[in-house]
């Protein structure tokens, strides 16, 4: 999963197999983070198209309130995942915790750990 510069992005509960890596995040600088905020493009979709600083927004999304001036550290949270075969982020700003590391003799032992269960061939074929 790649997060383009963006942030407060929850990766939790997934199975990645044999990725080289499974979560990545091209993480921007403050001043390129600035310049996209003040930008003509982001300007229009949240303050014309939606007004993310309306009541309505902001009732339900208090984080809002102050997004274009205070953005604190940009962090995106990686949680609860199991691994397998795969490594874990090398790049990015990054919360991570809980997260799961297999090898790929250990695949069964995994899928049993988060609750998968194989449906057997011809069982629920009217899906």
């Amino acid at each position: 999963m790649f997060i383009h510069g963006g942030h407060e992005n929850n990766v939790h509960h997934n199975v990645f197999l044999d990725c080289e890596m499974a979560v990545g995040n091209n993480y921007w600088p403050d001043k390129r983070w600035k310049v996209y905020l003040e930008g003509p493009i982001i300007r229009e979709r949240l303050l014309r198209e939606v007004d993310i600083t309306g009541p309505v927004f902001l009732e339900k999304y208090p984080g809002l309130k102050n997004y274009f001036s205070d953005y604190g550290p940009r962090l995106n949270r990686v949680a609860e995942n199991v691994l397998i075969g795969s490594n874990m982020p090398i790049n990015g700003k990054l919360e991570l915790y809980f997260n799961h590391l297999e090898t790929r003799p250990n695949l069964e032992k995994a899928l049993k750990r988060v609750g998968y269960v194989e449906e057997p061939v011809g069982v629920g074929s009217e899906h």
